[in-house]
C-alpha cells in the first residue's frame, strides 16, 4: 500500500441467523512510511555474584529498529532496556554475555543488537 484509503463495501448475509441493519460499511485504513534508526544504549548485568568482579569490553551496545516514521521522533536511549543474565552464561559455560532488550515501545516493529556477544573478564 503507497497511500491512506477509503473504500465502501457490500455486507454478504452468510446465513439467517443475524439481523444487519446497514447492508454497507466503510473500510478505511491509514499508511505510515516507515525507517530504520540506531541508538547506542547502556545494559546492565543481573545475577552477578557479590564476589564477582566483571569487567565487560563495552558498556553499550547499539539497537537497529524499525519503526513508523510518525513515531521517530518518540524513540530516544531511555526507550530501550537491555539486560544480561550473568547467571545464563555461568550456567551454558559461556565466555560471553548474551544482551536482550526487556524493555522496548510497543510501536517498533523491528529490533536487532548489535554485537549479539558481550566479551568480559572477571577479576575475583
Amino acid at each position: 500500500m503507497k497511500s491512506d484509503f477509503s473504500e465502501e463495501v457490500t455486507i454478504l448475509k452468510s446465513n439467517n441467523n443475524f439481523k444487519i441493519s446497514d447492508l454497507k460499511t466503510t473500510i478505511s485504513g491509514s499508511v505510515d512510511k516507515f525507517t530504520e534508526g540506531k541508538l547506542q544504549v547502556p545494559f546492565t548485568t543481573k545475577n552477578l555474584p557479590k564476589d564477582i568482579n566483571l569487567t565487560t569490553l563495552s558498556e553499550k551496545v547499539e539497537i537497529v529498529f524499525v519503526v513508523a516514521l510518525s513515531n521517530f521522533s518518540k524513540i530516544s536511549e531511555a526507550s530501550f532496556k537491555v539486560e544480561c543474565d550473568y547467571l545464563t552464561s555461568e550456567k551454558n559455560n559461556l565466555g560471553y554475555l548474551i544482551p536482550k532488550v526487556i524493555l522496548a515501545p510497543d510501536f517498533i516493529k523491528s529490533i536487532k543488537i548489535i554485537p549479539k556477544k558481550i566479551d568480559f573478564l572477571i577479576q575475583k
